[in-house]
């Protein structure tokens, strides 16, 4: 068995090695659901995995190759970092680099988020950028490399880190002029066109070369065109066709538009994340589609920064990943459209252990310390029973003024539609999705990916006790979520139907 795993493990790297990505997968996936702690397949399903785009995977993967492998090869240190990095664990991937030192790591970190960009995953990508201008790395003390970075972190919409950038590494008169137009482009994300316009104007006449950069903002070429103020730069079009479905014309569609009073209108979409149903994707399928300004508030640290921007800058960020039971209308513009997904709490709680199960020893901050311990799904329920852990009636009732009693199903249900412009259900997110983009007025739906792999076991398969035991100390949270369901299908039945006779699957699967 041994060496016809290494066997394998040799012919997906030759694979690799020879550019074939998808011929490694193909040789790789099914070997790790045979071998999942093989530590060499996992070395190379990481590497596999990070250049599809898939960095959660990716991590999962390196992690255990880390654990079981006694020689570590550079390649694999690097993914490891920047899978990491990509999921916004920089202390981690810090951690990684400073014990595993890589050559010209930013060098190497640049290529990886311009694959993720490529894969249509921007918001992975913007988390290896982030790392990367956090570095203390000679690579960046080159003008054209550090211009190189920043210049990606102003297209995908981060002048915080690009300014960053520029502050460190941009500095002095010999890259003055990359400094320039950085910060024209910054202007440009800021609506600041007339200063923007300025520093162009002197770009053209000291360098032309910067000007005419294909890399800098559409915008910053079309101010020199007598481009007016109206629109904003679509990150969309960077994404292929076939990450998309074109809508048919129904007139079905054209009247739940026309009904739809100001989603057309809306220029900030909110997804309040609820853990565990569907929301990672949500947001990367929105971000194909919205192609904006793009901010993530999943630590309390990252949502006291959103709050602390004045509301111009609040209002001006497009799409905004909200990943906190904390309120956040009163943060967004008035005519943002805030948008959820629940899902059934049964298979929320099951969803939810071996997520974290899966991430035990990574670093993960959001990995409970009885899991990361070793404990069970059994003793997790067990210890989940006494308490309020993530319950889905929380994530609701946290945008409500506290009150003493508990509230029905009908009352959390009036709560959220008080809080929430849509609410959506995990088990239909083809649906859920498609009936957005309708709302929204787009002609075409995105398509999604999975944020995490290797899901939960089925239900059925798991001991009927423990199941029983969960439905149990969830009855609250599913007499909500079968409200939910019920009105979801009430208000937008005809459009489920639609969709699953004219649209279909709507998941980007590996091939």
């Amino acid at each position: 068995m041994s060496d016809a795993v290494m066997d394998l493990v040799g012919e997906a790297g030759s694979a690799l090695k020879s550019g074939d990505h998808r011929q490694a997968a193909a040789i790789l996936d099914p070997l790790l659901a045979l071998v999942p702690n093989h530590a060499d397949a996992n070395a190379l399903g990481g590497i596999v995995s990070l250049l599809h785009g898939r960095a959660s995977e990716a991590a999962q993967r390196l992690a255990l190759a880390f654990d079981g492998l006694e020689t570590l090869s550079g390649q694999v240190v690097l993914s490891y970092a920047a899978a990491l990095a990509a999921l916004d664990l920089t202390p981690k991937a810090d951690e990684i680099l400073a014990a595993y030192p890589y050559p010209q790591a930013a060098k190497s970190l640049l290529d990886v988020a311009d694959n993720l960009v490529r894969e249509g995953r921007r918001i992975e990508a913007l988390g290896i950028l982030r790392f990367i201008a956090g570095l203390d790395d000679p690579w960046l003390d080159d003008p054209a490399h550090a211009f190189a970075l920043a210049v990606r972190l102003v297209a995908l919409s981060d002048s915080d880190a690009a300014r960053l950038v520029v502050d460190r590494y941009l500095a002095g008169p010999d890259r003055r002029f990359e400094a320039l137009a950085i910060r024209a482009g910054i202007d440009v994300l800021a609506g600041e066109l007339d200063t923007a316009a300025a520093a162009m104007e002197q770009l053209r006449r000291h360098r032309s070369d910067l000007a005419e950069d294909p890399r800098l903002p559409a915008k910053l070429h079309q101010l020199h065109e007598g481009w007016g103020s109206e629109g904003r730069d679509g990150g969309a079009n960077s994404f292929g066709t076939d990450h998309f479905v074109a809508l048919p014309r129904s007139d079905l569609l054209i009247g739940r538009g026309e009904e739809a009073t100001g989603w057309r209108a809306a220029r900030q979409i909110v997804v309040y994340h609820v853990s565990e149903s569907g929301g990672t994707s949500l947001v990367g399928a929105l971000d194909k589609l919205n192609g904006g300004r793009y901010r993530a508030c999943v630590t309390r640290a990252e949502a006291d920064q959103f709050a602390a921007l004045d509301d111009a800058q609040r209002h001006d960020i497009s799409l905004v990943h909200w990943h906190l039971p904390l309120p956040i209308r009163p943060l967004v513009s008035s005519s943002a459209r805030i948008v959820s997904m629940v899902r059934d709490p049964v298979q929320r709680v099951v969803s939810h252990y071996y997520w974290q199960a899966r991430h035990r020893g990574q670093g993960v901050p959001w990995v409970s310390d009885q899991i990361e311990a070793g404990m069970s799904l059994r003793d997790w329920v067990d210890w989940l029973a006494d308490r309020e852990v993530d319950a889905l009636s929380n994530w609701i009732t946290a945008l409500e003024p506290p009150r003493a009693d508990p509230q029905s199903a009908a009352g959390l249900l009036e709560a959220a539609d008080r809080h929430i412009d849509f609410l959506g259900i995990t088990e239909f997110f083809d649906e859920s999705l498609f009936i957005l983009a309708a709302l929204l007025g787009a002609d075409r739906v995105p398509k999604w990916e999975r944020a995490a792999t290797g899901g939960p076991p089925k239900l059925s398969d798991l001991d009927p006790a423990i199941i029983r035991r969960i439905e149990t100390i969830t009855e609250a949270d599913r007499e909500f979520f079968h409200a939910c369901r019920s009105r979801f299908l009430e208000r937008y039945g005809d459009m489920v139907e639609f969709h699953q006779r004219h649209i279909g699957s709507l998941e980007m699967r590996r091939a």
